[in-house]
């Protein structure tokens, strides 16, 4: 199991890679008037290169989602979420049973954590829910579902990751997590 799920980070992050992927600078908004414009990464927690998917499990069934995408949203927007991603769900035997893009298409909602101490003062941690709608390779067919991002900066206790709902799976137990919301209003960080 070890070694197909090797296989499959480095499958995604080389696919997240090479179509702009997660690998994301920060970039700030010049305007004077805060808009809570903000962009969201998974998979990458704002560094380069990728660390690798957020992954998560449907303890119903034992299925793990492996997940990776970036975009940005307006807070108090729901029509104002950009972005999507990629993902693969494997069986507890890390045998894959769907992979596929997804892509968010409103913000349900959001709630900012504030920054950390001694970080950037554009990182901040916060929960944000999206519908998402989800192409898999090798069917027309599509999905809707349910992203929550969870960045657990300057919330201590709580657990860095996503959960998911579509097609059937719940993804509630996050295994492993890199999410990040980056504040486009906040000034630069000196440096």
């Amino acid at each position: 199991m070890t070694r197909t799920l090797k296989i499959l980070l480095v499958g995604l992050t080389t696919s997240a890679l090479s179509t702009g992927g997660v690998a994301l600078a920060a970039t700030h908004s010049a305007a004077s008037e805060h808009t809570n414009s903000y962009q969201w990464l998974i998979g990458s927690g704002g560094t380069s290169p990728p660390h690798g998917p957020d992954i998560t499990r449907d303890t119903a069934n034992g299925h793990i989602l492996e997940v990776v995408g970036h975009g940005t949203f307006v807070k108090g927007n729901p029509d104002s979420v950009t972005g999507g991603g990629t993902f693969v769900v494997t069986d507890a035997a890390a045998h894959v049973l769907a992979h596929g893009t997804w892509k968010a298409t409103e913000l349900d909602s959001f709630t900012s954590f504030g920054n950390g101490s001694g970080l950037p003062e554009d990182f901040e941690g916060g929960l944000a829910r999206l519908d998402i709608r989800i192409f898999p390779a090798g069917t027309s067919r599509t999905f809707s579902g349910n992203l929550q991002i969870h960045c657990a900066i300057n919330n201590p206790g709580s657990i860095e990751g996503v959960t998911a709902s579509a097609a059937g799976d719940t993804f509630t137990m996050p295994l492993f997590g890199e999410t990040l919301f980056v504040n486009q209003d906040s000034d630069p960080a000196p440096g």
